[in-house]
């Protein structure tokens, strides 16, 4: 199966940093005190291979989000020079639901793709607690 997405768009948009907000308020003795934040949960990890049969070297960029198309910045990132094909990589995340993304940055100009960087299909995986989830990616030539 063969899928096609605009990278330019969907990583311009992706990497919009998102911006945290404070409310700002003080509490007070009388006032009773808020949980503690739960502990989180162990991290888990995405890894694969990443295969590529075009002549274009450069750097490939990978990013896993929450929302597809993505919002804001996303909840891991990572890069693996690509010297040579096909290549491991790793990308630690917290354990939950999020689409991978992932480019060859032909030009290594920063985050945003060209109109000449390679792109795979996104993925939607699922990362265990603890655990790994394993997915080759397949770079359009």
């Amino acid at each position: 199966m063969n899928i096609r997405f605009s990278v330019p768009m969907v990583l311009s948009l992706a990497l919009v940093a998102a911006t945290a907000c404070s409310d700002g308020g003080e509490s007070s003795a009388d006032e009773p005190s808020q949980a503690p934040e739960a502990v989180a949960a162990a991290p888990g990890k995405v890894r694969g291979m990443i295969a590529y049969a075009g002549e274009k070297r450069g750097m490939v960029k990978l990013a896993l989000f929450r929302t597809y198309p993505p919002t804001g910045a996303p909840v891991a990132s990572g890069r693996v020079d690509a010297t040579a094909f096909p290549l491991a990589y790793e990308l630690p995340s917290p354990a939950g639901h999020y689409t991978l993304v992932a480019f060859l940055d032909v030009t290594n100009d920063g985050s945003r793709p060209t109109p000449d960087d390679v792109s795979a299909a996104p993925v939607e995986i699922d990362i265990p607690a603890g655990g790994a989830q394993t997915f080759d990616l397949q770079l359009a030539p």
